[in-house]
């Protein structure tokens, strides 16, 4: 398993046939902080890579018999390719100075004999050189295996709990539910638009647009009798549950990785100026988490839709009342043309068994003897499919059904 710590590599090897050389390098790298190995049989390179390799810098001469210096470094490169490589030749040879870079790939090349000095500054130089490289690279697969766990663990036990939130919503209020998946629908429109997040972030402002309504399933049962009644609109006359939102956030704030879910949910009412509930909490404008002022601006758009607004109109009505709104966020949305989902839009009247999930009703769906099952302006889910043609074998169903679905 990958650890935060990178462990640097500080092994050098210097391959050379003339074991005075070899000698006079251990003792002149004697107090620098390094590994030192030495190597006088050449053609033994292979096989000492592999024993004792991979190392951070290598340095060899190359004049030798039998393997020369461009074919040591040569095999050092494809054994490991980061690995810095430096010639050192007694011979002003041109030619193999060029078949070094070529073919060996050396970074350096210096001449015999060597000035103490300057062959000690390289060598820190390229020491320092490997290990920020592999560094990097290695804190980047840290990284790329935080982010798959976070992604596991997002889309795995607490991307379950997610669903089995929102599936609580579906059975106490479907109104509330089918209002959750419409602002989900135009959140996701809305999140395109925006500058790239971070995984962890998405998914919050995602599970948010998801579990925004939860707070309605805790309200008392008298309550929920007079808002599947009347409808969801009915909420406001209810102090107690008006403001569901702090319910909800409260409900999940408890729950590992919901921290920052149930503070986008909390400020979801809350004005960019800093008016609304929660009222105790001085947070205004970008103090607001960004799903919060998102939140702000989608439900309050969910319900013009539902009213027939659309257009111009509709961001007219939203940018006429000051600082409730987040302005970058409406101009992000509305400055540019309605998407090509949003042209590609058409209505048909359908009947039961033509329902698809993703249509959005037009109507509402009565049965016959006229229980309004679902309303207009909700998103079809497949357990609301389901639920429909359960009902339909009881109690049929009013056909046909006026819905809107968008095509390719």
């Amino acid at each position: 398993m990958l650890t935060d710590t990178y462990t640097q590599n500080r092994k050098i090897l210097y391959v050379d046939d003339e074991p005075n050389l070899l000698s006079a390098f251990r003792s002149l790298m004697r107090n620098e902080n390094c590994d030192i190995h030495l190597l006088d049989k050449s053609e033994r390179i292979e096989d000492y890579l592999n024993l004792h390799g991979p190392f951070a810098v290598v340095f060899s001469d190359q004049r030798m018999p039998v393997v020369d210096g461009v074919k040591v470094l040569q095999t050092v490169s494809e054994y490991s390719p980061e690995t810095i490589r430096i010639m050192i030749t007694g011979y002003a040879d041109f030619d193999d100075t060029l078949r070094a870079i070529n073919i060996g790939k050396i970074s350096h090349y210096i001449n015999k004999p060597w000035n103490d000095n300057d062959l000690k500054k390289l060598l820190r130089d390229s020491l320092e050189k490997y290990n920020l490289l592999q560094e990097n690279k290695y804190l980047l697969n840290v990284l790329k295996s935080k982010n798959s766990q976070l992604n596991e663990l997002l889309s795995g036990t607490v991307g379950g709990t997610v669903r089995l939130l929102s599936d609580l919503i579906v059975y106490i209020n479907p109104e509330a539910n089918a209002q959750t998946m419409r602002v989900r629908q135009l959140g996701n429109v809305f999140l395109k638009k925006l500058p790239p997040l971070s995984e962890l972030e998405r998914w919050e402002i995602e599970s948010a647009f998801d579990l925004f309504n939860i707070g309605v399933a805790v309200l008392p049962a008298w309550i929920q009798v007079i808002l599947n009644k009347e409808g969801l609109s009915a909420i406001e006359r209810f102090a107690e549950a008006k403001n569901h939102q702090l319910l909800g956030a409260a409900l999940i704030e408890n729950i590992p990785k919901f921290k920052n879910v149930a503070r986008i949910i909390r400020f979801s009412k809350k004005d960019y100026s800093g008016k609304g509930e929660p009222v105790l909490e001085k947070v205004c404008r970008n103090e607001l988490p960004l799903g919060s002022r998102l939140l702000r601006i989608l439900i309050d758009m969910d319900k013009l839709i539902s009213l027939n607004n659309k257009g111009s109109d509709l961001y007219k009505k939203l940018v006429s009342t000051n600082d409730i709104y987040d302005p970058e966020l409406l101009n992000l949305f509305f400055g540019t043309e309605q998407s090509q989902q949003q042209k590609n839009e058409v209505e048909k009247y359908v009947t039961v068994e033509e329902l698809q999930a993703g249509m959005i009703l037009m109507q509402d769906i009565v049965t016959r003897n006229g229980l309004c099952l679902i309303r207009s302006y909700s998103i079809l889910t497949e357990t609301f499919i389901k639920m429909i043609l359960q009902w339909q074998k009881s109690d049929s169903i009013k056909e046909p059904i006026r819905v809107k679905y968008s095509i390719p």
